[in-house]
């Protein structure tokens, strides 16, 4: 491997943890808290959580600008640089003395970080697969999300303690708490998009100049591969968001299990992503990165029919535990194998003419396949909810059939994204068969 590539890896994976860091500390139970202690609702945390899938429609924008020929690698460093700062104006909102302000601040920063980040990240994602071969593709990222999931767990377990001394010493201290946590996210993203500088250039494949812009969109769903590849990779997504949110919703309303245990729970799962990911990686590169997601397909039906067996059994605490602890390792491990096969099967699969127009399609859609699915699960569940007070009218058995007919729909849209990436798979052999 020629240096330059080598010293590009090394820093693709050192942003890579440092933008893991950054999320951490600005996402997820912290910015709830965070908008919480500024004033927020429910409405308000509904916005906050709409805003990622809402700037994975930028990747389009992000396309538009590669074919008129800007630069990937500069606009990845601009845009990522450029949004950087929100952070830290969104630090500074504890200091607003007017409530709908910095509601409304809170979310116009955050909105417009993000934004710029899917700019950049629609840039990085052709950028990459321009750079790295496809042979060390699947071993490299496998690396990198090993990494970055390392980073997660130190951070997260870090921010949890420095919350929790922090309440110690004065609970109205919190929120200054979390303000400084934007401050630090502020100035680890600075030194990811530093990383972009030391990362070199790849030049990407000329497009043609005939079409317009939405001709090429257009364009890429006549390309019967990418359509096949676009509905299973869609359809994946669509599962993955459709069942796992839902998990800790079960354990928490179903089983009764405390929010600290869930959290001891989360973090066996964060381990086992980071024991298995570097081996799903060689097995992307050997045998397809197509196994790798339906590994993690049946792992989820696996996870599936043990929550059936948890809701209509009455174990000891003692059993249960060691259950979900068991399902928590298989949790972990699908998490990895989706990761790793989404992001790959995207880069490895697309074809090199025209990459940034399919990466940007393939990324909206996948988005819109997962904002759908935590979207249809929330509404299946009150659904079956209905159906199943219809059946009984006693309330703990209410619950369970409709837990049960929650997790009947999950297996059957599981065994639709199998058969997809069956079709998949089988069409991406013929190809190959066709094209040696």
């Amino acid at each position: 491997m020629e240096k330059n590539l080598k010293t590009s890896l090394s820093y693709i994976t050192r942003g890579g943890a440092a933008t893991s860091a950054m999320h951490t500390m600005t996402e997820g139970a912290t910015l709830i808290a965070y908008a919480q202690l500024l004033g927020a609702g429910n409405i308000v945390f509904g916005l906050l959580n709409s805003i990622p899938y809402l700037g994975n429609l930028f990747h389009l924008f992000a396309a538009w600008l590669l074919t008129h020929g800007f630069s990937a690698k500069r606009i990845s460093i601009w845009t990522t640089m450029i949004s950087r700062p929100f952070y830290l104006f969104i630090a500074l909102l504890v200091f607003c003395p007017n409530e709908s302000v910095a509601l409304t601040l809170l979310a116009l920063f955050l909105a417009t970080s993000h934004f710029l980040g899917c700019i950049a990240g629609g840039c990085w994602q052709p950028w990459m697969k321009s750079l790295i071969p496809i042979k060390i593709m699947g071993r490299f990222f496998a690396e990198r999300f090993r990494w970055m999931q390392i980073t997660k767990i130190i951070c997260t377990l870090a921010v949890a303690e420095f919350i929790r001394h922090i309440k110690m010493l004065n609970d109205s201290y919190e929120i200054y708490a979390y303000s400084c946590l934007f401050i630090f996210a502020f100035v680890i993203g600075l030194y990811g998009a530093y990383t972009f500088f030391r990362v070199k250039d790849s030049p990407l494949p000329d497009i043609s100049k005939q079409l317009s812009f939405f001709q090429k969109i257009c364009l890429t769903f006549k390309d019967k591969s990418f359509r096949l590849l676009l509905f299973s990779l869609s359809s994946i997504n669509f599962v993955y968001t459709f069942i796992y949110p839902f998990v800790t919703v079960f354990m928490l309303n179903q089983l009764k299990i405390s929010l600290p245990t869930i959290l001891y729970l989360t973090l066996i799962s964060q381990l086992s992503y980071v024991l298995i990911i570097k081996k799903f990686g060689q097995i992307g590169d050997k045998w397809g990165i197509e196994k790798v997601l339906s590994l993690s397909l049946i792992l989820t039906l696996c996870i599936t029919l043990g929550f059936i067996f948890l809701n209509h059994t009455k174990l000891n605490q003692i059993h249960t535990f060691i259950l979900l602890g068991i399902f928590h390792i298989m949790v972990g491990f699908a998490t990895a194998g989706f990761n790793l096969g989404l992001n790959n099967a995207s880069l490895q699969y697309i074809p090199n003419k025209m990459t940034m127009i399919y990466l940007s399609v393939n990324s909206v859609l996948k988005s819109v396949a997962g904002a759908s699915g935590a979207l249809l699960a929330g509404i299946a569940l009150t659904i079956s909810t209905v159906f199943s007070k219809i059946l009984s009218p006693k309330t703990a058995i209410v619950e369970q059939i409709s837990w049960t007919l929650f997790f009947v729909l999950c297996i059957i849209l599981i065994a639709i994204a199998l058969l997809l990436l069956c079709h998949l798979t089988l069409h991406l052999k013929l190809a190959k068969k066709e094209g040696s």
